[in-house]
């Protein structure tokens, strides 16, 4: 539950850091006086489950025409089945609607089409994290939870001593 609602605020937030944030103000129960606050085992969860999504834009950003590739994001996602017409013959067995079998087909089209990427880009959790940042992540959050009674504040991640929670580019 806890990743599926970190996902969402990621479509909502212009980076990984602005998505925990969120996250630690959605998930305190109460407002603390110093300000919001979550477990340190969610919040080391919920940071190395998203740094490791790969939700960056597709490599091939651009086509043979000059024009962006196109980008799916939530909206394009809609699967709504069209209401069946007169015309169409389908039988129950022909239809099948789960969620495997779409993504499935989705899968083949796009491995048909020789694009590599599968993924879908998220603006608030962006491409994936190196091992070693993610583990100076936690190694900080821990710090953070030692002082503050097993709690990762909002402060604490605003801190110019966090790591960079977003993913780090080496070009």
């Amino acid at each position: 539950m806890v990743e599926f609602l970190g996902i969402t605020f990621g479509h909502w937030t212009k980076s990984l850091k602005e998505t925990m944030l969120l996250c630690c103000e959605a998930f305190c129960k109460c407002l603390a006086a110093d300000g919001y606050f979550m477990h340190v085992d969610v919040a080391c969860k919920l940071y190395g489950y998203l740094a490791k999504l790969d939700c960056s834009l597709p490599s091939d950003d651009y086509t043979d025409g000059g024009k962006p590739a196109a980008v799916q994001t939530s909206k394009s996602l809609d699967m709504s089945p069209a209401p069946p017409t007169e015309d169409d013959n389908l039988k129950q067995s022909d239809v099948s609607v789960s969620l495997e079998s779409i993504l499935s087909r989705r899968l083949a089209a796009t491995a048909a089409r020789g694009k590599p990427k599968t993924g879908y880009h998220v603006l608030g959790i962006g491409p994936t994290a190196s091992d070693g940042q993610v583990q100076k992540v936690f190694v900080y959050f821990r710090k953070c939870a030692a002082d503050n009674g097993g709690y990762v504040y909002d402060f604490d991640i605003e801190n110019d001593r966090c790591p960079q929670l977003d993913t780090i580019n080496n070009n």
